[in-house]
């Protein structure tokens, strides 16, 4: 048991009622840790959103990929083309609802732990998330880590196969 078990499980529930009163079907649910907040929140984007927003990744991606690649710089090049192939936006500030269940929080003294704690936690409350998904084998799930924004990303699938 993680002293953040009842702190997230509680963020869930109100980041899945507040989709739910907003009438959005969930595609990604991200927990999101401020390191210069020292805070965590919930992300979650809709399939349109997310659509929209990859397509301008996308188009700038494969701009950059086109005057990498006309300069001469194909490691360049090759960078930017993975932008241009990837599935699913995760630009946590861009997504449809943000900051849902915003709650000040010590940092992390373990990031470890810290991530298995909110993998936990979603993992609990699986079903509930779910039953406000587009289609939940497309749903995704992801949080930071001690690096980055989106450091961990797992499929829906990683826990409706349990079933």
């Amino acid at each position: 048991m993680s002293v953040y078990d009842s702190l997230f499980n509680q963020m869930i529930k109100q980041s899945v009622r507040i989709a739910k009163s907003k009438n959005i079907k969930i595609y990604t649910f991200a927990f999101y840790y401020s390191h210069e907040d020292s805070a965590i929140s919930v992300c979650i984007d809709d399939f349109q959103n997310s659509q929209k927003t990859l397509l301008k990744t996308k188009k700038w991606s494969a701009d950059q990929f086109l005057r990498c690649y006309r300069a001469g710089d194909i490691e360049a090049a090759g960078l930017f083309g993975r932008g241009a192939v990837a599935g699913r936006s995760l630009s946590l500030g861009d997504f449809v609802l943000w900051n849902l269940a915003w709650n000040p929080i010590a940092k992390p003294k373990n990031y470890k732990n810290f991530a298995l704690a909110i993998i936990r936690a979603v993992e609990r409350n699986f079903d509930e998330i779910a039953s406000e998904a587009v289609q939940g084998e497309n749903l995704v799930f992801c949080c930071s880590g001690k690096d980055d924004e989106v450091q961990y990303i797992w499929p829906a699938l990683s826990f409706s196969r349990d079933k």
